[in-house]
C-alpha cells in the first residue's frame, strides 16, 4: 500500500510539474529564476524572445550580463531587497542579442526554503517597448499641440493688433477722402 501511495503521489507531482512548465511556457510574459547570486537557472520561451538567445545561452549566466547600459544598480538595489525577502515591481532594460535595449517591467518575488532561507528568486518580465513607444509618441504630439496653441495665441494677438490697426487706418483714410473732397485743389490735398 506504502508503493501505490508512493507512485501515485510521484505521478501527481509530475503532473503538476508538468502542467505548470505548460504554463511558463505559453505565457506571453518571460519567466526567469535565479539562485541567490543572481545566476539564471530557468527560463521560458517568451523570455529567450525578449532577449533574443535561446535557453541555453541564458540559463547559466548572470542577470547582470542582460542588464542594459546604467542599469547595474538597479539590479543591485533589486537583488538586496530579494535577499531581505521583499518582493518588488519594477523597470528595467534588458539586453537583445542585436544590442537593442528592451524596456521591461519586472515582477520580482524572493524563493525560500522551509527555514526561511534565501534560495534566489523568480521573476516575470514584459517587454513594454510598444508601450514606451506609444508614451514616447504621445510626449511629442503633447509638445506640438503646445507649439501649435502658442502659434495660435500668437495669431490672434497679431489679429487683434491688425484690427486694431485698421480701425484706425479707417478713420485716417475717410478723413482723408472727406478733406478731398471739400477742396477746391484736390491734387494738392491729395498730395499733402
Amino acid at each position: 500500500e506504502y508503493m501505490q501511495r508512493s507512485e501515485e503521489a510521484r505521478t501527481q507531482l509530475e503532473e503538476n510539474s508538468s502542467y505548470l512548465r505548460s504554463i511558463l511556457n505559453t505565457t506571453a510574459e518571460g519567466f526567469i529564476s535565479t539562485d541567490a547570486s543572481f545566476i539564471l537557472k530557468d527560463s521560458n520561451p517568451s523570455m529567450e524572445k525578449i532577449l533574443g538567445l535561446s535557453a541555453e545561452k541564458i540559463i547559466g549566466r548572470s542577470l547582470f550580463d542582460f542588464a542594459g547600459e546604467n542599469q547595474g544598480r538597479v539590479l543591485e538595489n533589486q537583488m538586496t531587497a530579494r535577499k531581505l525577502g521583499h518582493q518588488s515591481t519594477y523597470r528595467i532594460n534588458l539586453v537583445h542579442s542585436s544590442g537593442r535595449e528592451v524596456p521591461c517591467n519586472v515582477s520580482a518575488t524572493p524563493l525560500v526554503d522551509e527555514h526561511g532561507d534565501y534560495l534566489g528568486s523568480f521573476g516575470f518580465i514584459t517587454d513594454i517597448s510598444e508601450t514606451v513607444r506609444a508614451e514616447k509618441e504621445q510626449e511629442r504630439l503633447e509638445s506640438e499641440l503646445l507649439q501649435v496653441r502658442k502659434l495660435e495665441s500668437i495669431g490672434t494677438l497679431a489679429g487683434g493688433i491688425a484690427h486694431d490697426f485698421n480701425n484706425i487706418l479707417a478713420s485716417v483714410i475717410g478723413y482723408c477722402e472727406l478733406a478731398m473732397d471739400d477742396t477746391d485743389n484736390p491734387e494738392q490735398v491729395k498730395q499733402d
